[in-house]
């Protein structure tokens, strides 16, 4: 019997083939770099009955499908929850990228956490605000990359500079 996974990473998507190989790509090397055991993430898309590619892309990626009808958001993340394994639920936009050092840091906060740091002290909090951070400054720089890659403005531009303009760092 293989042990449940650690992680589940959801994606919602509805019509994304354009963006969703460029964000699997990115979760790949996020598993790919995670220092658990092997098999401890599974990807799922949650697909929003698209018309295009998106399930096919999806399998390409070996991520499971969940195919959802109803067109509201929460119903198409619960849909892709509702075939999760992992011991933790994770969602990401099906048109942003994810961080390498992912998985590797939500194991940090997580053992944090169960050591009683997150709650309990202004260093371990400091960490953890710390590591926020420094995820939203990647995910703004991998996103300028991204847009870059692409030519122009892409959907989500305005999350980027609101997330880095929080933490202190305008694009």
């Amino acid at each position: 019997l293989h042990s449940p996974p650690r992680f589940s990473l959801v994606i919602p998507a509805r019509n994304e083939e354009k963006f969703l190989p460029a964000v699997l790509e990115s979760a790949k090397i996020a598993i790919e770099r995670y220092r658990g055991p092997r098999g401890s993430i599974e990807l799922i898309v949650a697909d929003n009955v698209s018309t295009d590619r998106t399930a096919e892309i999806a399998r390409s990626f070996d991520a499971r499908v969940a195919t959802v009808e109803k067109r509201i958001i929460g119903a198409v993340r619960n849909g892709g929850a509702r075939i999760a394994r992992g011991e933790y639920l994770c969602f990401a936009d099906a048109d942003n990228p994810l961080h390498p050092e992912t998985f590797n840091e939500l194991d940090r906060l997580l053992v944090l956490d169960a050591e009683g740091g997150v709650a309990h002290g202004f260093h371990a909090a400091r960490d953890v605000e710390r590591a926020v951070h420094d995820l939203v400054h990647a995910f703004a720089e991998e996103h300028a990359a991204v847009r870059e890659r692409l030519g122009g403005a892409v959907d989500g531009d305005e999350h980027a500079r609101d997330a880095a303009a929080h933490v202190g760092r305008a694009e």
